[in-house]
């Protein structure tokens, strides 16, 4: 070892004692914290999904086995199995997490580089920072689509509660990642210096992967083999860029404190549910794509239903400008309230809706407009209004899908125009909708506890 790599470790050391100091007094405390309200929030929301049958109990009523966690299942899995995978996984979620905050120790000596990592995929195993149902995962597309649908045809008192768990949820999730990833570069960093000092010191020849495994066995008995951190070694210690690698490792170890919180300002509230009102304007061209093709659907079904007489009687009706009784069509359509789980009957006027689906096209095109101007209250009053009234039209539109694909005779069935692109647009467009307003709650609160605590 040269004078260069003995001063190195040193540093390296020295770095790495101070970071030691700051994890157990600062960081360890406030992960167990965080931990627990994360874990509560989840809690929360899978009781209230369980006493609403939106899930179901585990069929299995497997247990979590004391010892390590384990992260639930993530291979994909059909739609007529999406209801018991679900309920499975979501109970093993809340089961590992209730393990990881009972069971876990909250220090440096069993937070190992194994345990970490595992720690992390348990955390992460659902995006809670970005939920949407054109996730990559199969679980967070899923619990997306759920929570969307739960949530828009509950009353205020669900929407409170499922807005409230998803913004902790997505508040939390940031915190935990940050400080176990805090404890992960510790112990990354540990492990490279011990490798240093022990496998590497007395090695004769010039070090390679494999002659590192080799001796690793012995020098390092309890550790296991990270071959990603001998790579970094490798390029720190005997690379041209080494010491470049070895500056920027020590600047990351650096400790930064913490900032005294800072009261929000208002313009950030603000800017939540501008962002809100503008996932609501972008609805406006899907609201007007489906409205060309209800009307191609409906000309497909009126046309099917016409007898030849009744063409010549409504043919002579606008004749003499004389309203046919078949001018208003009214429609049954049927939909599912995941609500209540019960089948809903409801009957529509179609010609009713579509100028009343055009208004709301209209409504959401021009909704950001003059927003500038309004005060934080008008702002959300008209985000919660939007957000309702395109929730119920959601509904409508989905049921008078279906019944346009039920309604036409088997040899036209490929000319109906399925809106179901469309109905995926409008979900994510009201997911995010709803995530900006839950996000300006919860910085309305920390602006409100902020204030009680200065007055104090």
């Amino acid at each position: 070892m040269n004078s260069t790599g003995d001063d190195y470790q040193k540093k390296l050391a020295e770095a790495l004692s101070a970071q030691l100091v700051w994890l157990k007094t600062s960081e360890l405390p406030k992960l167990k914290d965080e931990t627990h309200a994360f874990q509560t929030a989840f809690s929360t929301l899978y009781t209230y999904l369980l006493r609403r049958s939106i899930v179901s109990e585990d069929p299995y009523k497997s247990e979590a086995k004391s010892g390590e966690i384990q992260i639930p299942e993530t291979k994909a899995f059909t739609k007529s199995e999406q209801q018991e995978q679900l309920s499975i996984r979501l109970a093993s979620y809340d089961k590992q997490l209730s393990l990881l905050v009972n069971s876990y120790q909250f220090n440096m000596e069993f937070f190992t580089l194994a345990r970490v990592r595992r720690i992390l995929n348990l955390i992460n195993y659902i995006n809670w920072g970005n939920l949407s149902i054109n996730a990559e995962d199969i679980n967070t597309r899923t619990v997306a689509d759920l929570i969307f649908t739960t949530r828009f045809s509950g009353d205020h008192t669900t929407q409170s509660i499922i807005n409230g768990t998803l913004s902790s949820l997505m508040k939390m999730i940031v915190s935990v990642n940050k400080r176990l990833s805090s404890i992960q570069k510790y112990n990354r960093e540990v492990y490279k210096l011990e490798l240093r000092r022990s496998v590497l010191a007395d090695m004769q020849e010039t070090p390679t992967l494999d002659l590192i495994k080799q001796k690793f066995v012995s020098s390092m008995p309890k550790s296991l083999f990270y071959p990603e951190l001998v790579e970094e070694v490798l390029k720190e210690d005997y690379s041209p860029e080494g010491s470049v690698v070895r500056a920027g490792t020590l600047e990351k170890l650096k400790i930064i404190p913490e900032e005294k919180p800072k009261p929000p300002k208002e313009v950030v509230l603000k800017v939540f549910l501008l962002e809100g009102l503008q996932a609501i304007g972008s609805i406006a061209s899907t609201l007007n794509e489906i409205c060309l093709k209800f009307g191609e659907n409906q000309k497909l079904l009126e046309n099917q239903k016409r007898s030849v007489w009744k063409k010549l009687r409504q043919s002579f009706a606008r004749m003499l400008n004389l309203k046919s009784e078949n001018d208003q069509s009214i429609y049954e359509i049927r939909y599912v309230d995941s609500d209540t789980g019960n089948l809903v009957h409801e009957q529509v006027n179609f010609q009713k809706f579509m100028l009343d689906l055009e208004a709301s096209a209209k409504t959401c095109s021009s909704i950001v407009r003059g927003t500038e101007t309004q005060i934080e209250p008008q702002l959300l009053e008209t985000l919660d209004r939007q957000i309702l009234d395109l929730q119920k039209c959601y509904k409508i539109l989905a049921g008078l899908d279906d019944y346009f694909k039920s309604q036409v005779k088997a040899d036209a069935h490929s000319r109906v125009k399925g809106i179901k692109p469309e109905l995926s647009a409008i979900k994510n467009a009201l997911l995010k909708a709803n995530q900006q307003r839950s996000e300006y709650i919860s910085e309305k609160e920390k602006v409100a506890q902020f204030k009680t605590g200065v007055r104090h």
